[in-house]
């Protein structure tokens, strides 16, 4: 998964995801005013941590899908 960190009114980035998505990956926009309000990060720790996940409108974010970040 790629993760463009940007906004809702960054007029760069739909082109770029949509280009990505055609050449066959999953690309995601992060946008940080999502946060505390439409968005959440939950954290597992103990014993047995289950990981981490962004929690958006888009869906679940988990760090173990992102192989690259493209920060606006």
């Amino acid at each position: 998964m790629i993760v463009a960190v940007s906004h809702a009114r960054d007029e760069h980035a739909p082109p770029v995801l949509s280009a990505l998505r055609r050449l066959g990956a999953r690309a995601v926009l992060l946008d940080l005013a999502d946060f505390p309000l439409r968005g959440r990060i939950a954290l597992d720790y103990g014993r047995r941590p289950r990981g981490a996940a962004l929690r958006t409108p888009a869906g679940a974010l988990r760090p173990g899908d992102v192989r690259a970040v493209w920060w606006r």
